[in-house]
């Protein structure tokens, strides 16, 4: 498709920086984990369960999804 295109998750900034392979994968692994515990909690929220473990779950996930972003980007990289 594009051979130079680079294969980076959501980088949007200027600044350079590189990543490994095992960052990307853990990365992804997390983002998917949010995605799911994030849907698990507003199927819940809308379903009038009780949702205060569900709602921690998906608060550490967002919280470590955000250090890993900060931790091998930078926090400019959460704007994108």
């Amino acid at each position: 498709m594009l051979p130079n295109f680079p294969f980076i998750l959501g980088h949007v900034t200027a600044e350079p920086h590189t990543e490994n392979i095992y960052q990307l994968w853990l990365i992804v692994i997390c983002d998917i984990y949010l995605v799911i515990s994030g849907a698990i909690f507003v199927y819940q929220l809308f379903k009038v369960k009780t949702t205060r473990k569900t709602a921690i779950n998906f608060a550490i996930a967002l919280l470590i999804s955000c250090i890993l972003v900060i931790t091998f980007g930078s926090a400019w990289d959460l704007l994108g």
